[in-house]
């Protein structure tokens, strides 16, 4: 059950979630603010190159793109985890 804490399940970092962990790095961003999408591998067993950044799509992005302001991945996970105010 989403958002219950049972045996096995873990809790988001910065949501009250809690999420079954075969739900991490599966493309869906279950905890609400894509905690359980980060730092994944990127899918069928590609990985990005020094420098870049692996969005959830599995597409590649140069690293200096993060936390710029404008979504290059396209679900603008390469704009979530940012240290800084709100851009609106």
């Amino acid at each position: 059950k989403l958002g219950v804490k049972e045996k096995d399940f873990i809790s988001c970092n910065s949501t009250s979630l809690c999420i079954h962990p075969s739900w991490i790095c599966d493309g869906a961003n279950d905890c609400g603010d894509y905690a359980d999408e980060t730092n994944c591998q990127v899918s069928h067993g590609q990985k990005c190159d020094e420098g870049h950044f692996a969005c959830p799509s599995g597409n590649c992005i140069s690293s200096v793109w993060l936390c710029d302001g404008q979504k290059d991945c396209e679900d603008g996970a390469d704009e979530f985890q940012c240290d800084s105010s709100c851009l609106w």
